[in-house]
């Protein structure tokens, strides 16, 4: 799950769902990254990230978000912080 291809997936899908730079602040390693600055970033490194990396790790964080969002059947978005925040905790920052 390192290619950059699926962390733009990832994002598309939790977008459509109500997903906001301010809860992609929390699950990404810098402050203040939009969510479209970084699927350009991803659309730029069309590789692999580095295995272990903090982009893989964001890739991560970002799936565990998405699959917890789901799997609850939740549909307020206000979640999506909570879940940020768990992803956070089980996936530290480097």
């Amino acid at each position: 799950m390192t290619k950059p291809i699926v962390t733009i997936e990832l994002l598309t899908e939790l977008v459509n769902l109500g997903f906001t730079n301010e809860f992609f602040d929390i699950a990404h390693h810098f402050e203040a990254e939009s969510i479209n600055n970084y699927i350009t970033y991803c659309e730029e490194h069309t590789g692999k990230f580095q295995a272990g990396g903090t982009n893989e790790l964001t890739q991560e964080r970002l799936s565990i978000i998405l699959n917890s969002y789901v799997a609850g059947g939740f549909t307020n978005t206000e979640v999506f912080r909570f879940l940020a925040h768990a992803s956070a905790k089980e996936i530290p920052y480097k």
